[in-house]
């Protein structure tokens, strides 16, 4: 058996300084990423992790709406919410209709009317988007859109900062970049709750939001 060498000693110190190495980065990686929830909610930070640009064929919005002046109206959308499970299930079991968006949204449009406009008041529609001209369920209101291209934008961030942060957010990566977000006329707004939507230790979350965009 040949005896060690110091070409030989040299080289076992480097691979178990590689491994010491790993070591501390990966303690480091799961300690921040313990950290990462409750500094972003700490710092209200909303990030948005990434945006897709689809095109979104005519469709038609079905829902349970809520009309009213903000912020009162808060109020009645909770409620609506609150009772989800109420109506949901009958759009669920709609899967002929389905588009390529089919989680639950939370839909806001204004009839393609100026805010200064006394009709425009925001309709808010809890439902899903459905193939153009799909059959409207008894009790049920829906919204027609044409054919768009659309921005989904997916954020991460605690709940309430997405909401308020979030939209403006969007909004403006769409106008820095090739399209433009029409309004008045051709204007809507969804919160969008994807699959991930799940909250991370009570506090941070995914949520998507989807402009149209031109």
């Amino acid at each position: 058996m040949s005896k060690p060498t110091k070409k030989r000693g040299r080289k076992a110190l480097i691979i178990l300084s590689v491994f010491a190495a790993l070591a501390i980065i990966l303690t480091v990686y799961g300690y921040v990423a313990r950290q990462d929830p409750q500094r972003m909610m700490e710092n209200r930070i909303v990030k948005l992790e990434k945006i897709t640009y689809i095109d979104l064929p005519a469709t038609r919005f079905i829902g349970m709406e809520v009309t009213g002046e903000w912020p009162a109206v808060m109020k009645e959308q909770q409620e609506m919410w609150d009772r989800k499970d109420d109506f949901l299930p009958v759009l669920d079991a709609m899967t002929e209709y389905a588009v390529e968006i089919t989680d639950i949204c939370a839909l806001m449009h204004n009839n393609n009317l100026d805010h200064g406009d006394p009709e425009s008041r925001e309709r808010y529609l809890i439902g899903k988007f459905m193939r153009a001209g799909a059959p409207v369920p008894e009790g049920f209101s829906y919204y027609d859109i044409p054919a768009t291209k659309a921005a989904l934008g997916i954020f991460r961030g605690e709940w309430g900062d997405m909401m308020d942060k979030a939209p403006g957010k969007l909004w403006v990566r769409i106008s820095k970049g090739r399209y433009d977000v029409p309004y008045p006329d051709g204007w809507f707004f969804a919160e969008v709750y994807i699959g991930e939507c799940v909250p991370e230790e009570g506090v941070v979350s995914k949520m998507g939001f989807l402009n149209p965009c031109r």
